[in-house]
């Protein structure tokens, strides 16, 4: 299973059920639309978009703040496998 913004692999820090942290390559300003795919466990890619509520800069490029836009269901089943697998927290550090 794997997660890429905008085709860019990525790390999911962070999953609240409406809300993502994810790391990025580049920054994105406060209201962007990004593309997110994250693959199930059959490894077909699951679609949805991320609106960017905010953007920080970390020593490996940028976490990405964001609510959660056309998730579906089969969607946020593989979100929800991937960051229980990687014991992602619900929070971090700079974005609670």
């Amino acid at each position: 299973m794997s997660i890429r913004l905008n085709g860019k692999p990525s790390t999911v820090l962070s999953f609240t059920g409406a809300q993502i942290v994810l790391t990025a390559e580049s920054p994105s300003p406060p209201g962007a639309r990004l593309e997110v795919e994250v693959d199930d466990e059959a490894g077909a890619p699951q679609a949805f978009r991320v609106k960017v509520h905010g953007c920080k800069r970390i020593p490996t490029g940028f976490m990405v703040l964001g609510g959660l836009m056309d998730l579906r269901k089969e969607g946020r089943s593989a979100l929800e496998a991937l960051t229980r697998r990687e014991g992602t927290p619900a929070t971090v550090k700079g974005f609670s």
